[in-house]
């Protein structure tokens, strides 16, 4: 920055150091550093250039202007095609819309071209879960946990499982997401419940009172664990 002071890059590297840094702030300012250099930038000139394009897209993300990013996200997975890690924004932007077609036509194509994407599994199980299709939930979280175990899948499989009415494996999965990451709140609350409609009365407690110790300024953990009392 100090040899390239209007140079969008090095603003955006001090954006990605403070957000790590868990400095807001300065993480906000430097974004807003690089949509000041590229705004009155003629699309004509940055059309073809993928890192600007990524560069201005990501900044307007960054800041929330989901609007303002999404023609230069667009432009710029376009251009890299449809295993661009700028289709997970480009889906998030269109749920947020919302547009849930376009959601799922997007992480369709995107998983297609990297099957092994949890992250992408995650976020397309839960769109088809809020479209009541569960079974489908299912199958998308059970070939994201063989491509990694991790906790916040199993809490997906295990919702997906307790919706699909296959109540005894939704236990098995929301009990070992919780057990591996007891952060995986969802996980908790949902395992109470199951606890509760099958009447084991001190496993629910068990659950409710670590929740409540872990989140005690939440108040559905609180109202859940005054209901296992």
């Amino acid at each position: 920055q100090a040899l390239k002071p209007n140079d969008p890059r090095g603003a955006y590297l001090r954006a990605v150091l403070a957000e790590r840094a868990n400095d807001k702030a300065t993480a906000r300012a430097a974004l807003k550093r690089v949509t000041d250099l590229l705004d009155p930038v003629p699309i004509e000139y940055i059309r073809y250039r993928t890192q600007l394009l990524m560069l201005h897209g990501l900044a307007h993300y960054g800041l929330g202007e989901l609007e303002k990013a999404k023609p230069f996200l667009e432009l710029a997975a376009r251009q890299q095609g449809p295993g661009s890690p700028l289709t997970k924004l480009l889906a998030q932007i269109a749920l947020n819309e919302p547009n849930v077609n376009r959601a799922v036509e997007l992480l369709d194509a995107y998983v297609k071209a990297r099957p092994g994407d949890g992250q992408a599994l995650l976020m397309l199980a839960s769109t088809h879960m809020s479209q009541g299709r569960h079974s489908r939930a299912v199958a998308l979280m059970q070939e994201a946990l063989r491509a990694k175990d991790a906790p916040e899948y199993r809490t997906a499989l295990g919702l997906s499982l307790l919706q699909s009415g296959k109540v005894a494996s939704a236990a098995d999965e929301l009990a070992r997401a919780y057990k591996a990451d007891p952060k995986q709140t969802h996980a908790g609350l949902a395992l109470i419940t199951v606890y509760l409609r099958e009447g084991q009365m001190p496993k629910a407690l068990a659950v409710a009172d670590t929740l409540a110790r872990s989140n005690p300024n939440n108040a559905t953990v609180l109202m859940v664990q005054a209901y296992a009392k």
